[in-house]
């Protein structure tokens, strides 16, 4: 990062270092998206800027923007994202390059630097500058494709356009500022202390760092994850999310041209060249609740357009099966219609304008191509004129010097033959030129038209024919959907009726326009009825004075018009191709008016069949009536009790059809009813529907606020749980001192009754002393069968006697002592068994707890019952060291012990007995 040299406050535009460049970069960026955006008239994006700055020291995080220059026990934690952050660190909003320029001044000057051999001032640690952005900007919502309503909005979107719908979008990124410090060789730094501790650490975060680029560069065979070391250092485990995650990755390296530096140079470029493999694939880090935001949005939008549909009469449900209106069926049918007829129309107009200028260039290139025959047949015929006055001078020159005289006498009837023979060649001559001109022109066109032939013949082999039908598809597709389903309700024929007669008339005036405007028939019949004429004059006709002349015009003549008519074979092979088009449209079109007559054919004959159904029901019932009113009038007497009975019949029936009546108007008014009914419901079912929103926006609010209570309850937890880790912390400590005091206090306790041992054991000895200085004043006895000692003996024997009683009562006291101590142990091994149990329980749990919280607390427990695991084993060690002292005290009283031999010991327990007595 080289925070040293970006720190400098005076130095020119060059110069200034990679950390200031990237800031720069970063706020520039910011303003033109703001630019940008205002330009494009949305609102002012947002942006949120924070920055922090920290450094890793003897694998300790240090915060350096906090006042405290001691590790302030920041934990390393990753959320659910994955991503890595820093609890308790200090993070400073900035608005301006200046003012984070300034914060990682601040920071910098707070770093741990030293001066080694190679250094004056070496960075001690690893440093990260983290700039951490979020930006709330407006984009753009893609509107919803509704097929039904494609038709209005057809006839809507030429009016009027609607501004598109906005929604809010965040994102966020992170950019980590990494200053490596320099790995370090003892031997050419000399460092010594604390720099062999700092170099040390340095190396070694290096190599983590080393690890975990090797892992991720290096490619894998097998399906299996490969294992990537993020945990083995502090400065990878906090670049977790930069070097593996959704980043991109760079590495600038520092190198010294040094002679003196090679190793170390190849080794940096090295280290710096894996980093260079690494590659991830990056994605926007945007907030999941925006892109949620506009999924309800579109949601919301297609609901509004079906309740809308609902409200409008466009759709009806009958026995719970939603299907079209009828007139909005034919609404729809006609707007889409009288599309296609717009359309075609548009299309027909381009394609007549096109073919017409097409014709007006073909004719306007034969004109030019005539003048230039005209111009040619002029030259030539002036060439003409010429070699007739030579050839008549000659003639003339010739017979001057031998019939002079007989020329004189003839010369009426010469001049009379010169002229008859003058005008035949004359009239064989513009017979000749006109059809020469004739012959020139059909064989360009010919050419021409063979050329076109070829191609269209190549096309139709390849099938690369393409006809634009893909409007029609849509509009078919649009109708078969809306006739698909219900084709069996009639649609009133009227309007249909007229709309088809309209694109009969398209039809025939677009095939009017195509037979007005493609005479090129007529003209390849007109041409090969002319190459046919040509060839059979050309054969009569032989003139040996002017066929090399002639042959070699006829080919100038021919390359020119190739020339020429090529120019314009591309545009009229694009004309070819849209007449073609347009045909291929008048065919679908017709097809589809003919499947749209069907349709309206087979509704009429429908109705028609159910009117004639009716017809004749009425027709029957009246000639019914009929015959009975005939069969009536018939008889001439009508009986009284037969009219009586016809009118009670009558009135039976009278009445029966007023009840009917009544009934149809009950069920009429139920209907009424019901509908209003319906409307109520309807008006109650939005009602509750607006209730359960606002309850469903109720109960997100009060899920949050149970959230946040919860957050808040676990972190009050979780500060009461890391109080009571340190209360119990400083309880282990308490213990820790009491029992060493504990242990002094027993050393002293032994230390008193060992001096209060050696005080008896000295009185008990003057007492003796005093005894035996009695016993040699008296006579001494010597008893049967003992041997008399000598007075040095006896006082050896004396000494060692004494000595071996006051180590057996030290003995004692050791052994008492030894006791206690194994008891001690017996408690501190089953003390141990418990503490490895609770280990092995709290690691268990550790791996199955997914909460960072609770995984934090679990470890601060582990790292506790770790520590009074030490505390135990101090306690076992020293007991197991004091015991093994005693042993080593026992084995000297079994060594003065072994010394005496059997009648030394003897004696002793006389003298003993003796003294005693």
């Amino acid at each position: 990062m080289g925070t040293a040299f970006d720190m400098m406050d005076v130095m020119s535009e060059i110069d200034v270092g990679i950390v200031p460049r990237a800031i720069r970069h970063l706020f520039s960026g910011m303003d033109n998206r703001k630019q940008q955006a205002l330009e494009q008239g949305f609102v002012e994006p947002c942006f949120d800027i924070v920055a922090q700055f920290v450094e890793l020291y003897n694998e300790d995080i240090i915060d350096l923007l906090s006042h405290e220059r001691s590790p302030t026990g920041l934990r390393i934690h990753e959320d659910a994202k994955g991503e890595i952050f820093l609890n308790g660190v200090t993070r400073v909003t900035v608005t301006s390059p200046s003012q984070t320029l300034e914060v990682l001044k601040n920071g910098a000057l707070n770093r741990k630097t030293a001066s080694t051999n190679m250094n004056e001032q070496s960075s001690r640690s690893h440093a990260i500058f983290t700039v951490i952005i979020k930006q709330q900007r407006t984009v753009i919502v893609k509107p919803c494709f509704d097929p039904q309503t494609v038709a209005e909005q057809g006839d809507e979107a030429s009016a009027s356009e609607e501004p598109p719908a906005t929604e809010l979008e965040l994102l966020s990124a992170k950019f980590h500022f990494v200053d490596l410090a320099g790995s370090e060789r003892l031997k050419r730094t000399g460092a010594t202390g604390d720099r062999i501790k700092e170099g040390i650490n340095i190396n070694f975060g290096l190599l983590a760092l080393g690890n975990v680029i090797c892992a991720l560069t290096t490619p894998t065979t097998s399906d299996k994850a490969v294992h990537i070391p993020y945990r083995d250092s502090k400065l990878t485990r906090l670049l977790q999310d930069s070097l593996g995650g959704n980043s991109r990755t760079l590495m600038i390296a520092c190198i010294s041209p040094s002679d003196c530096d090679y190793i170390e140079t190849l080794n940096t470029l090295k280290y710096a060249n894996r980093a260079k493999d690494i590659k991830n694939k990056v994605v926007a880090n945007q907030d999941k609740s925006s892109k949620l935001i506009g999924r309800l949005r579109s949601r919301i939008a297609e609901l509004e357009a079906e309740l809308l549909d609902f409200k409008q009469g466009r759709i009806t449900v009958s026995d719970g099966v939603e299907s079209f209106n009828d007139q909005y069926r034919e609404n729809v049918l006609l707007q889409v219609w009288q599309l296609i007829i717009n359309q075609w129309n548009t299309q027909i107009k381009k394609r007549c304008e096109l073919l017409l200028q097409a014709d007006v260039s073909q004719l306007r290139i034969r004109i030019k191509a005539l003048q230039e025959t005209v111009e040619m047949l002029r030259a030539r015929n002036v060439q003409l004129l010429a070699e007739k006055d030579e050839v008549y001078a000659r003639m003339h020159i010739s017979k001057s010097h031998d019939q002079q005289a007989s020329i004189e006498v003839n010369t009426n009837e010469g001049e009379q033959e010169g002229d008859a023979f003058g005008s035949t060649v004359r009239v064989y001559l513009d017979e000749l030129e006109s059809l020469r001109c004739a012959l020139m022109e059909s064989h360009a066109t010919n050419e021409q038209l063979h050329q076109q032939m070829n191609r269209w013949k190549a096309m139709v082999a390849n099938n690369t024919l393409r006809m634009p039908v893909d409007c029609l598809a849509n509009c078919a597709a649009v109708i078969n959907d809306l006739s698909g389903n219900n084709a069996e309700n009639v649609v009133t024929p009227t309007p249909t009726f007229s709309l088809i007669q309209e694109a009969k008339a398209d039809i025939r005036r677009m095939k009017q326009s195509i037979t007005e405007n493609s005479p090129e028939e007529d003209k390849i019949n007109q041409d090969e009825t002319k190459i046919n004429a040509d060839d059979m004059m050309k054969s009569s006709l032989v003139i040996d004075d002017f066929d090399v002349d002639d042959g070699e015009e006829l080919k100038d003549e021919d390359d020119e018009d190739i020339e020429v008519e090529n120019e314009a074979e591309t545009e009229c092979f694009k004309l070819r191709d849209d007449l073609a088009d347009l045909q291929a449209e008048i065919s679908i079109k017709e097809r589809l008016v003919i499947e749209l007559e069907q349709s309206e054919r087979r509704l009429a004959e429908k109705k028609l069949a159910e009117l004639s159904l009716r017809i004749s029901e009425m027709e029957v019932e009246r000639d019914r009536v009929l015959a009975e009113m005939a069969s009536k009038h018939s008889q001439k007497v009508v009986d009284a009790e037969q009219v009586r009975k016809i009118r009670e019949d009558y009135e039976k029936k009278l009445t029966t059809m007023r009840d009917e009546f009544r009934k149809l108007q009950s069920v009429e008014r139920e209907h009424r009813r019901m509908q209003a009914k319906q409307v109520a419901e309807q008006q109650q079912l939005l009602r509750l529907r607006n209730e359960l929103n606002e309850l469903k926006k109720t109960k997100v609010q009060l899920m949050q606020r149970i959230k946040e209570e919860a957050r808040r309850a676990k972190a009050i937890e979780l500060t009461n749980m890391k109080k009571l880790a340190g209360l119990e912390k400083e309880s282990r400590k308490k213990d820790n001192l009491i029992q060493k005091l504990q242990n002094k206090d027993r050393q002293r306790e032994d230390f008193l009754k060992r001096s209060a041992d050696e005080r008896s054991a000295c009185d008990r000895k003057n007492e003796r002393n005093g005894t035996q200085r009695s016993i040699r004043s008296a006579p001494l006895r010597h008893g049967r069968g003992t041997v008399p000692l000598t007075k040095l003996e006896v006082n050896r024997a004396k000494a060692k006697w004494m000595a071996i009683e006051k180590n057996i009562r030290r003995r004692i006291s050791q052994r008492q002592a030894i006791t206690k101590m194994e008891d001690e142990l017996e408690k501190i091994v089953a003390e141990k068994r418990v503490l490895a149990e609770e280990i092995q329980r709290l690691e268990q749990q550790f791996i199955k707890a997914k909460d960072l919280a609770e995984r934090d607390l679990i470890g601060e427990h582990i790292d506790g019952c770790y520590a009074k695991m030490r505390y135990v084993q101090e306690q076992f060690t020293e007991l197991r060291n004091t015991i093994a002292g005693i042993d080593n005290e026992n084995t000297k009283v079994s060594l003065l012990l072994s010394s005496l031999t059997l009648p030394k010991y003897f004696n002793m327990i006389s003298k003993r007995g003796i003294c005693k007595s």
